[in-house]
């Protein structure tokens, strides 16, 4: 199982400033900047779909499953977004 946390502040590509917006965010939303923040890694995600919201997912926190290409097979993903206690928005994700 892979965990990757990372500020979003620290993300540079244009599609992470899009949608990740925590009084607007989605699954959906988050999957391009989860894809992205994978980019440079060992074990990239190429593509996410079937995305769901957990329950209890709010304003301040989402949480989402869903399946998973990998650059070395394919499987479930788990992937979301909180706003820190200093107002920062981080990005998850982790291979299940």
């Amino acid at each position: 199982m892979r965990k990757l946390v990372i500020p979003l502040a620290c993300l540079t590509l244009a599609s992470c400033s899009d949608g990740v917006d925590p009084s607007t965010w989605t699954c959906e939303s988050l999957v391009g900047p989860v894809i992205a923040m994978s980019k440079d890694k060992d074990l990239r995600i190429l593509e996410i779909t079937n995305p769901s919201t957990r329950p209890g997912s709010s304003a301040e926190q989402i949480t989402c499953d869903g399946q998973a290409e990998w650059s070395q097979g394919e499987g479930s993903i788990t992937y979301g977004a909180r706003v820190s206690d200093g107002g920062r928005v981080i990005l998850e994700y982790q291979q299940d």
